[in-house]
């Protein structure tokens, strides 16, 4: 027996392009090596941002310590480390929903071509990790007086 598939509406077709679009984007994560899957890992948002004179790297790092936070370079990359500690909340207290991640972490950030490695500065304010990386100044071309015999 012959049963004709069933026409799919514009609706279904819409939610199944987003959902298209939402995998293509977690395949090109994966493919890059820059994606978090598990949710219940401390993993640190980045961003990077290019200045005339420097990198600023701004990492959230809300309810982490300023002391539980390590910071170091690495094969010219940006080395992260820390821990965000779970509150004490005392023996009488049950937790009824867990959506905040607690643990150990660490990124590993690449650093450009032209950072000075030599010149980098990090700030700690709020939860928030400024990290100021100088750009190398460029050799810059000179002019070479030719002398006509």
């Amino acid at each position: 027996m012959y049963r004709p598939f069933p026409p799919f509406g514009s609706e279904f077709m819409k939610e199944f392009q987003q959902f298209r679009e939402q995998l293509n984007e977690l395949l090109k994560n994966v493919a890059s090596g820059d994606v978090h899957l598990a949710s219940d890992v401390m993993y640190p948002a980045v961003d990077v941002i290019e200045q005339d004179q420097q990198y600023v790297y701004v990492v959230e790092l809300p309810g982490v310590k300023k002391e539980d936070v390590k910071l170091m370079v690495k094969d010219n990359s940006l080395v992260l480390e820390g821990e965000r500690k779970e509150p004490e909340m005392g023996q009488d207290v049950q937790k009824i929903r867990g959506e905040i991640a607690y643990g150990k972490f660490q990124r590993t950030l690449p650093l450009p071509e032209n950072a000075d490695l030599d010149k980098i500065r990090a700030e700690y304010k709020n939860g928030v990790l400024l990290v100021h990386i100088d750009k190398k100044e460029e050799t810059k071309p000179r002019l070479i007086d030719v002398q006509v015999q």
